[in-house]
């Protein structure tokens, strides 16, 4: 399921025509010069990692993606399964366990119901590396590779599992409809001209009428595969949120963790105090009103809730 390195998913054809098209540009590229170098300095970025993305085509950045994403976890190694988004990352990072050796697959955008797919066996039709042309931010393609990574489901069991709720708060389904291919994103992630030409049709967000059976069923299949491991579920507080949809989201998910973690004792709910709920102290400009980043205080607070359980952070002795 993998997605392939060998750039065997693109027609030899169309890569021959894109060689003749560039050789085409380099040849204008010289007059440019002449006329004017600033302009030609800009255009000779934008030629660069044209040749980059016909040469790999992106194959070479995912394979660094997916050495970063993907480790490799040997029999010695402690590491933990996670599937978190931006507060989850930082309270990993929090932790410090990468300086312990501490190793960690992170499989961000695996919604509920996909991650309940892959444990049953069934592997979703993934997109084709061309699909990138569709998304609107770069960065979001990494998590789509990781929608395709299922060898964690063979590992050793980890030292716990690190969930948050962003994906079912916010992610959607998306069908490509040429070739039946499916993937979860944010709608924003994609351009909208695709989704308006209905090349991609959205199959809106998770349902939550059967949220607590969804969630019930997939953590108890992760205990199937790995008894007594710790599942920590952050949840992203909802105070800066403005939306009263994803309001609503964020309650109906609280609400059904948290039933399910009076039930299992191995399920522990993360819930940050609304008082310390607070904006970052730096942002960046464009994410200024973003209501899903938050100060220090929220990032420590998961943090220490975690280190209360010691089984899940003591390192594993490694062997000479």
């Amino acid at each position: 399921m993998n997605v392939p390195l060998n750039g065997s998913s693109l027609p030899k054809a169309n890569i021959t025509t894109r060689y003749v098209r560039k050789f085409r540009k380099l040849k204008s590229f010289f007059h440019l010069v002449r006329r004017d170098r600033k302009l030609a300095i800009v255009s000779a970025k934008n030629y660069a990692l044209s040749w980059i993305l016909v040469l790999t085509p992106i194959q070479i950045t995912n394979y660094v993606r997916q050495r970063d994403i993907f480790p490799h976890i040997r029999s010695q190694d402690s590491w933990v399964l996670s599937r978190v988004a931006c507060l989850g990352n930082d309270v990993w990072e929090e932790l410090n366990l990468t300086r312990r050796g501490w190793k960690r697959i992170n499989l961000a955008k695996c919604r509920a119901d996909l991650f309940l797919t892959l444990l049953s066996g069934r592997y979703p039709k993934k997109p084709s590396n061309s699909a990138q042309v569709y998304l609107d931010r770069a960065d979001i393609w990494p998590n789509i590779i990781e929608q395709n990574y299922i060898r964690w489901i063979g590992l050793k069991p980890p030292e716990f599992i690190l969930f948050d709720s962003f994906s079912e708060l916010t992610d959607q389904k998306f069908l490509i409809v040429k070739d039946s291919a499916e993937f979860y994103c944010n709608y924003s992630d994609l351009k909208r001209t695709f989704l308006d030409e209905g090349v991609i049709v959205s199959e809106e967000l998770l349902s939550l009428e059967e949220l607590e059976k969804l969630y019930e069923d997939l953590f108890c299949a992760l205990w199937k595969l790995w008894p007594n491991v710790d599942i920590f579920f952050i949840h992203f507080p909802s105070q800066l949120e403005t939306r009263q949809l994803f309001r609503d989201r964020a309650n109906r998910i609280l609400q059904a963790v948290t039933r399910l973690g009076k039930k299992y004792t191995l399920l522990i709910s993360i819930v940050v105090p609304h008082e310390i709920v607070e904006r970052p102290a730096v942002e960046t400009s464009n994410l200024l009103n973003f209501p899903y980043h938050y100060s220090s205080a929220t990032k420590s607070f998961c943090a220490d809730i975690i280190r209360q359980y010691p089984k899940s952070l003591i390192p594993a002795k490694k062997t000479p």
